[in-house]
């Protein structure tokens, strides 16, 4: 019988932060949740907040170190209120929004140190395993993905009771969540993030703008034309996405004002509902905005009518770019554990997951495996009798041990100048794959072989011509193409800065100088 964990999972989003009470056995259930708010104006506390000269003006200090004291004395009071049988784990994960910040430069990989340090130091002393991580936002869409497959996995049948839904593309259900810097895409094959952000620097409260300016007609419309415009360059890199998949976070809450959660639903037929509600909640106008703001609270500052729409147009938006118009969706906002009892679509549970599994498998007693002369033999004959240049990936059998794997990945080590290595897949099919080069320093997943191609040129050829002036690029590149373009600056020995008016705004974009 596995022993249960007890585990905290805290969600620092985009515009707030989540904290999420667990038990995990062989099975998780979600026994509490409340939200982090300001200890003064009790508003949405999200950890960018602790930034100096951010919008969180609910501080007393004016230090990042000294808001981020501030920012866990919030932590530490709401955990006192929630019920826990035991304090094994606080997992502290950041997302899109501190991922901004970094790209943004507005945080620093100090900064992220120096707040992992303070995390640890602060609750170590009340917690068995106490860790803060910025989630790449393939991580994100990872644990996303098992999170949907965890809550609804094996009930496509039922929730997508269509012939194209029941093909073998449909078995796995996928996962479709939309945060506030990001929307994350989980499938069996791939886990994807996009950087469409609904946070516009002129359209946002939190960043000075009027509460009404989203009402602005030329600022509505430079905010969709930027957002369709990435949306279309993304679309252009992949391929239309079909199949099953699972609309959660803001992607439901846009749905759910336009009455289309809790039922299958059709690319094409969501995307013509979305825009027909559209239009009612920009106008402020209808049933459909009268029946959303019947549903705040009357002393509510939340700026619901805005925010909605925003989604609103994302998600069409995407679905209308991204996504086959016979691709089938189910939004909702949770599913039922074992005990038929709410446990909501969040990427928290596939952090509990591993979290969990990481302190049994330290608890676990190890016992050595020896790995004899002969096999040994064995492995290094099969990776130098597999390698050529240009040979197809080697991929070993999940069934290999601790040491066999480790082995592999020594050995490619020792030739590293000409193979390397990295364990791939989840659970029981996480394998050894060799590659017949190395991996080069700070290349980024996520950017597609063509595309890498076109940014190096440009970068060689800029260099080639011994111009003195920065070398800029467009504002529209994707996340992973702007870390992919800084790898490239720090490669060559150059210096590299995103710069802009604003920030995530139409004209931020990345620079590379001579140093």
């Amino acid at each position: 019988m596995i022993s249960p964990l007890t585990g905290i999972v805290v969600d620092c989003g985009s515009g707030h932060t989540a904290i999420t009470c667990y038990s995990q056995t062989a099975t998780i259930k979600q026994t509490d949740k409340t939200w982090l708010s300001h200890l003064v104006d009790k508003g949405n506390l999200p950890l960018t907040d602790i930034i100096p000269g951010s919008a969180g003006e609910a501080f007393q200090s004016s230090t990042l170190l000294g808001r981020l004291g501030e920012f866990m004395d919030s932590l530490d009071h709401s955990l006192k209120t929630m019920e826990m049988s035991s304090r094994d784990i606080l997992f502290v994960g950041a997302t899109g929004g501190v991922r901004a910040a970094i790209e943004e430069d507005r945080m620093s990989a100090a900064d992220v140190d120096a707040i992992r340090e303070a995390f640890v130091e602060r609750f170590s002393p009340s917690f068995t395993m106490v860790r803060f991580e910025v989630l790449t936002g393939s991580q994100e869409a990872t644990w996303e993905h098992v999170a949907a497959q965890t809550i609804w996995g094996g009930r496509v049948g039922t929730m997508f009771p269509t012939p194209a839904s029941n093909s073998a593309e449909g078995i796995d259900i996928g996962l479709f969540s939309g945060g506030g810097k990001s929307m994350q895409l989980g499938r069996r094959d791939s886990c994807l993030s996009f950087p469409f952000s609904t946070f516009p620097r002129e359209l946002e409260e939190r960043q000075g703008a009027h509460p009404d300016a989203w009402l602005d007609v030329e600022k509505w419309d430079r905010f969709e034309t930027a957002l369709a415009e990435k949306i279309k360059a993304e679309a252009a890199l992949h391929t239309p996405f079909t199949g099953a998949f699972v609309g959660t976070a803001m992607n439901h809450r846009a749905a759910k004002y336009s009455e289309i959660d809790e039922t299958p639903i059709s690319a094409a037929e969501a995307v013509s509902k979305l825009r027909a509600s559209l239009p009612l909640f920009r106008k402020r106008t209808g049933e459909l905005y009268e029946k959303m703001m019947a549903t705040r609270s009357p002393d509510s500052t939340y700026p619901m009518a805005r925010i909605v729409a925003m989604h609103t147009c994302r998600l069409l938006l995407v679905l209308e770019n991204m996504f086959e118009a016979d691709a089938q969706l189910y939004f909702a906002k949770h599913g039922l554990d074992e005990d038929g009892k709410e446990i909501e679509c969040e990427w928290t549970v596939g952090a509990m997951y591993d979290m969990a599994n990481e302190i049994r498998a330290k608890n676990a007693v190890h016992v050595p495996e020896v790995l004899c002369t002969q096999r040994k033999h064995e492995l290094t004959d099969r990776v130098s009798e597999w390698y050529s240049p240009g040979a197809q990936p080697l991929h070993f059998e999940a069934s290999l041990t601790s040491d066999e794997r480790k082995f592999v990945h020594a050995l490619c080590e020792a030739r590293g100048d000409v193979m390397s290595s990295k364990s791939e897949g989840k659970g029981a099919d996480r394998h050894v794959v060799v590659y017949d080069k190395p991996v080069e320093e700070g290349v980024v997943r996520g950017v597609a072989e063509a595309r890498r191609g076109i940014l190096s040129k440009r970068v060689d050829d800029w260099m080639a011509a011994g111009v003195q002036d920065p070398l800029h690029f467009e504002p529209n590149l994707t996340t992973a193409e702007r870390e992919f373009v800084h790898s490239l600056a720090a490669k060559n020995n150059l210096g590299s800065k995103s710069e802009g008016l604003i920030y995530h705004g139409d004209d931020w974009h990345i620079v590379i100088r001579v140093k």
